[in-house]
């Protein structure tokens, strides 16, 4: 007998209703600023309500720059989101008008990530990804 199907996991635009949880999960205040934006990593046949697996906050800047200024994630053993986050958020990202996006890595799993999408480090653990 097999176990339960894997999650269908998408990444979305947080919600209005939804702010406070992604900031929650990241440890930030709810309010941004200009250019900022929520992205979310959830279960597609989860209820309402149900927590992301993770979560993203992207700041777009002048001239096509967008900073990845934070990620969350709900880890379990044998499940950490956050490569997946990182994979899906560049997907979505290469579909804007960016041209350049930038992370401050740090952690070894988020970094081996980060090259494996072809950001390039520049140095005090900040990564860049040219599109």
């Amino acid at each position: 007998m097999s176990g339960p199907a894997p999650a269908l996991l998408v990444l979305r635009r947080v919600p209005d209703d939804r702010r406070d949880l992604a900031a929650a999960m990241a440890g930030l205040p709810p309010a941004t600023g200009p250019g900022d934006l929520w992205w979310e990593l959830v279960d597609a046949a989860a209820p309402p309500g149900m927590p992301a697996a993770a979560v993203a906050l992207t700041r777009a800047g002048a001239d096509g720059f967008t900073h990845i200024v934070a990620l969350a994630a709900v880890s379990t053993v044998g499940r950490d989101p956050l490569t997946r986050l990182i994979r899906e958020l560049v997907a979505a990202l290469r579909r804007t008008e960016t041209g350049v996006i930038s992370l401050r890595g740090g952690r070894p799993d988020v970094d081996d990530a980060l090259l494996a999408e072809e950001f390039v480090p520049v140095g005090d653990n900040l990564f860049v990804l040219h599109l």
